[in-house]
């Protein structure tokens, strides 16, 4: 559970960091002017295979958190339950034996 835990949080820290990456690398936006790099994300910008990859992050985000969910309320919900039931039938069994 713990394993599957830490890979669906760090895929949403991944999608989260790729859905907001600029459409120009660090580098060459600080050689550039404000209308050069205007220009040059307005021509490279490709709207369509942008829209198409926040589509993908966005399916494996939607999977991811089901994922945390499901951990979620197993580790709050679920085991204590089945616990507090386990407890519950040993103390039971130990308060009702009666010794011949």
């Amino acid at each position: 559970m713990a394993d599957g835990y830490q890979t669906a949080q760090a895929s949403l820290n991944v999608a989260s960091v790729n859905a907001g990456k600029p459409a120009l690398p660090a580098e060459e936006a600080r050689e550039q002017t404000f209308l050069e790099r205007l220009q040059s994300v307005a021509s490279n910008f490709d709207l369509k295979a942008r829209l198409a990859d926040l589509q993908r992050a966005v399916d494996k985000a939607t999977d991811h958190i089901i994922d945390l969910m499901v951990v979620f309320a197993m580790q709050t919900v679920v085991l204590p339950l089945i616990l507090a039931w386990g407890l519950l039938k040993v103390a039971g069994g130990l308060f009702n034996s009666r010794p011949t």
